[in-house]
C-alpha cells in the first residue's frame, strides 16, 4: 500500500469510489512542459542557429577567429593563400589621402554604414560595441538564417580594420557575406572616390555595348560560316565576362580603383576595334551576296 506521503486522496461526489494522484505524476507534467518548451526554443535556435562561443578578439594570436572548413566565412586572420576564406583588411585612411583621420571618427563612420546600408535586403543588428570591437548579426529577410559580421580596429598606427564575416548553418552562402563586406566597404569609402566611382560607371556602360558587338560579329561570323573567326571570338567574350565578373568580387578597394582607368582604356580601344571589325564583316557579307548574285 502506498504511503500518505506520496498520495493525495480526493473523494468523488458523484460516486464513493476513492481517486489518487501521485506526486511523481505532476512532476512528469512538470518535467513535460519543460521538455517542450526546450523543444520550442531549439526550434527557433534551428531556424537562425546558434552563436558561435569563439567570436571576439582572440588573444593567442591577437586577432579575430579563423574560419570552420565550410565555404561560407571569410577573415582576415586567414593565411593569404587560403582564397576561399581570406579577405584583405580595410585600409579607411588609403596613403594618407584623408588626412589625420582617428579611429574614432573611423568607427563612428562605420557605424553608420553599418546602420545606413541593408546588403541583399538583410536586417542588421549590433549586438555588441566597444571602443574597437563591433559584432553585428544580419537576418535574411525570408528564411531568418543569421550572419555574425566583427569588426576590429589593431592597435597600432595603421589605419587597418580587420574583420570577419560567416554564416552560422550551411556550407555554402555562394559569396554572400564577401559580397556584404564589398558593399558596406564602397559605402564607407564613397565620398573619397567620388571620380573613381564614376570611372567604374562608366566602365560598366562600355562593358553592354561591348558584349553586345562581341556577341553580333560572333553571330554575323556563324551566318557566313567562317567557323574559325567565330572560334577566335568566343574566348575573347568569356574572358570579357570573366574579368568583369572577378572585379566585382575584389575586396581590396584601392587594387580596384588602381585598375579603372587601364580598364577604361582597353575597353575604349577594344570597343573601336569591335565596331571597326563588324562593320568590315557587314561590308564584306552584303559584296558576297552581291558578288553570288552576278555570278548567277
Amino acid at each position: 500500500m502506498a504511503s500518505l506521503n506520496s498520495h493525495h486522496f480526493y473523494p468523488n461526489k458523484f460516486s464513493s469510489r476513492v481517486y489518487t494522484t501521485s506526486k511523481s505524476s505532476f512532476s512528469h507534467f512538470i518535467v513535460s512542459c519543460k521538455e517542450q518548451q526546450q523543444d520550442e526554443n531549439t526550434k527557433q535556435v534551428g531556424r537562425s542557429g546558434k552563436k558561435p562561443n569563439y567570436l571576439g578578439v582572440q588573444k593567442n594570436p591577437l586577432g579575430l577567429a579563423l574560419c570552420p572548413a565550410t565555404n561560407n566565412c571569410v577573415s582576415t586572420s586567414e593565411n593569404i593563400s587560403d582564397a576561399t576564406h581570406y579577405a584583405p583588411p580595410w585600409n579607411y585612411n588609403p596613403e594618407g589621402k584623408r588626412g589625420n583621420v582617428s579611429r574614432e571618427k573611423a568607427m563612428e563612420e562605420l557605424l553608420q554604414v553599418l546602420k545606413s546600408t541593408k546588403p541583399d535586403k538583410s536586417s542588421p543588428r549590433i549586438m555588441e560595441k566597444k571602443d574597437d570591437y563591433v559584432r553585428v548579426e544580419y537576418e535574411s529577410p525570408i528564411l531568418g538564417l543569421v550572419d555574425d559580421v566583427e569588426f576590429w580596429f589593431p592597435p597600432g598606427k595603421k589605419s587597418i580594420v580587420q574583420y570577419r564575416a560567416a554564416s552560422r548553418m550551411g556550407n555554402y552562402d555562394f559569396d554572400a557575406n564577401r559580397k556584404r563586406i564589398k558593399v558596406m566597404c564602397l559605402a564607407d569609402l564613397e565620398n573619397d572616390y567620388v571620380n573613381s566611382y564614376d570611372s567604374a560607371s562608366e566602365i560598366n556602360i562600355l562593358v553592354v555595348p561591348e558584349f553586345v558587338l562581341q556577341g553580333a560579329l560572333c553571330f554575323l561570323h556563324l551566318v557566313m560560316g567562317h567557323w574559325l573567326m567565330c572560334l577566335v571570338c568566343l574566348p575573347y567574350l568569356y574572358y570579357d565576362v570573366k574579368v568583369y565578373t572577378d572585379r566585382r568580387h575584389l575586396l581590396d578597394v584601392t587594387e580596384i580603383f588602381s585598375q579603372l582607368p587601364r580598364e577604361k582604356k582597353i575597353r575604349l580601344f577594344k570597343l573601336g576595334y569591335l565596331g571597326i571589325h563588324l562593320a568590315i564583316s557587314i561590308i564584306w557579307l552584303i559584296d558576297e551576296r552581291n558578288l553570288a548574285d552576278w555570278m548567277a
